[in-house]
C-alpha cells in the first residue's frame, strides 16, 4: 500500500512556497495532503508563510498588519484563499507557526469552504492540548522541533494527538509500536535523510505520510520503490478526539 503523499509548504516551488501558484501545481499531482505554514497578522488574518532564517529568529518581522505584509511578501496568501483553491481535492495539513492562533480562528477561516477533515500540526504538545474546540473529525499532529524532547506517550494521548512525527533516531519499530498501541500513528521526519533512504524507512514501518519539496520527484521515486518491494500492510488512523477512522489516501 502506498503511503500518503504530502505537498510540502504547499508544493515547494522555488521561491513560491505557500502560494496559490505552488498549491495549484501540486494539486495537478493529486497529493493526499497539502501542508501550509500558518501565521497570523496583527489584525487577525491567518496567512501561509514559512519564513527564512531571519524571520524565524526575529519573529517581529512577520508580526505586522496584513496590508504591510502584502507589500513585503509579493505572494502573500491567506489561509482562506488557499483553502478555496484546495477545497476537498486534498486534506489541509496546517502547520501552526504562531501558537497564539486559536481553534476558533482556524474554524472561522475555513467557514463555508467544503474541505476534508483538517490536520492541525504543531511542535508543542501543550499548544495542541489547548486546542479543545477543534471539530471532532479534525486530527492533531505533533511535528518534531529542533529541540523536541523524547516523546511521552501518555502526554500525547492526553493532548488528543493522533499522529506524531519522529526523527530518524526515534522512528524505530519499538517506538512506533508503543505509539500505535494507544492509537497514535507515526510519521518520519525527512531531516538528514536523502530521498531514497527516507522513502525506504518510511515505507518499512508504514509511516503516516511521505513528503518532499519536489512532489513529482517524490512520486517517481516512490513508484520505483514500490515496484521493487512488497506492499505494506493496511492500517487506519483514528482521531483521539472522536470515533471516526481514516484510511490512507484521499
Amino acid at each position: 500500500m502506498a503511503p500518503r503523499l504530502m505537498a510540502h509548504r504547499g508544493g515547494g516551488l522555488k521561491d513560491e512556497e505557500n502560494t496559490l501558484k505552488a498549491i495549484a501545481a501540486s494539486l495537478r499531482l493529486s497529493p493526499d495532503l497539502v501542508e501550509l505554514d500558518i501565521r497570523r497578522t496583527t489584525d487577525g488574518v491567518l496567512y501561509c508563510h514559512h519564513g527564512n532564517l531571519l524571520d524565524l529568529l526575529w519573529t517581529a518581522r512577520l508580526q505586522q498588519p496584513a496590508a504591510v505584509l502584502k507589500n513585503r511578501l509579493p505572494s502573500f496568501t491567506t489561509l482562506r484563499d488557499a483553502a478555496r483553491l484546495i477545497r476537498d481535492q486534498s486534506t489541509l495539513f496546517l502547520h501552526i507557526r504562531d501558537r497564539t492562533i486559536t481553534a476558533r480562528e482556524l474554524i472561522a477561516a475555513l467557514e463555508g469552504i467544503p474541505v476534508r477533515p483538517v490536520w492541525v500540526a504543531a511542535s508543542s504538545v501543550g499548544y495542541l492540548a489547548r486546542l479543545t474546540d477543534l471539530p471532532a473529525r479534525w486530527l492533531k499532529v505533533l511535528n518534531v522541533g529542533a529541540w523536541c524532547p523524547r516523546l511521552r506517550v501518555r502526554a500525547l494521548r492526553a493532548a488528543g494527538i493522533s499522529i506524531a512525527e519522529l526523527y530518524l533516531w526515534d522512528f524505530t519499530r519499538p517506538t512506533v509500536r508503543r505509539l500505535r498501541h494507544v492509537g497514535i500513528d507515526a510519521a518520519l521526519s525527512r531531516f538528514l535523510l536523502p530521498r531514497t533512504a527516507y522513502l525506504q524507512k518510511a515505507r518499512r514501518l508504514s509511516a503516516a505520510w511521505v513528503t518532499d519539496d519536489d512532489l513529482a520527484a517524490l512520486n517517481a521515486t516512490l513508484r520505483q520503490e514500490m515496484a521493487s518491494s512488497k506492499p505494506d500492510r493496511t492500517r487506519t488512523v483514528t482521531a483521539t478526539t472522536g470515533d471516526n477512522k481514516r484510511t490512507p489516501g484521499p
